[in-house]
């Protein structure tokens, strides 16, 4: 590395250092409105580590961002059944079949790509307009939470990463 670089990025890691504490505990939260529990359940770890790596940043940038979110990740739990196509509708909006839509969306995008997937699941009226209820499904569920699946689908597509798109639900 040259003379010149070495200095770039030594300027860039003083400019954006790792991660610290509201300068006072009387600033505002980080996240407005949010809670660290409430946080936990959502895969903001993913979210930042790509943001910062879009935006050229370090290793030691990414890593240190990681290490701080990953503390309050809540683990995943394993699902009490496989989801299929033929109970898919059953367990919407249950956090205990969360690995199981992971893993079902998984092997959609493998078996149909992303595009292919997306359409049937969340455009397709099977998934949004069931008999006995009132609400369109999964395309309310894609704009749900801030736009929070939104995001996974978008870092998924634009970084070709299948784990990512899957966790949309």
């Amino acid at each position: 590395m040259s003379s010149i670089e070495l200095t770039y990025q030594q300027n860039l890691d003083a400019l954006f250092p790792g991660p610290s504490l509201p300068p006072s505990p009387l600033s505002p939260q980080r996240f407005p409105g949010s809670s660290l529990e409430s946080l936990a359940a959502l895969h903001h770890v993913s979210h930042r580590a790509l943001a910062i790596y879009a935006l050229g940043g370090s290793a030691s940038h990414i890593e240190d961002y990681y290490e701080q979110d990953a503390k309050c990740q809540r683990p995943a739990l394993k699902s009490p059944e496989p989801i299929t196509g033929d109970n898919f509708v059953e367990h919407i909006g249950d956090e205990n079949f969360y690995q199981g839509y992971v893993t079902f969306f998984s092997k959609q995008i493998d078996e149909k790509g992303a595009a292919e997937t997306l359409e049937q699941s969340i455009f397709s009226e099977k998934y949004n307009f069931q008999d006995g209820r009132d609400a369109t499904e999964m395309l309310f569920r894609l704009m749900d939470g801030l736009l929070h699946p939104m995001i996974h689908v978008g870092y998924g597509v634009e970084f070709g990463l299948k784990g990512m798109l899957a966790e949309f639900t």
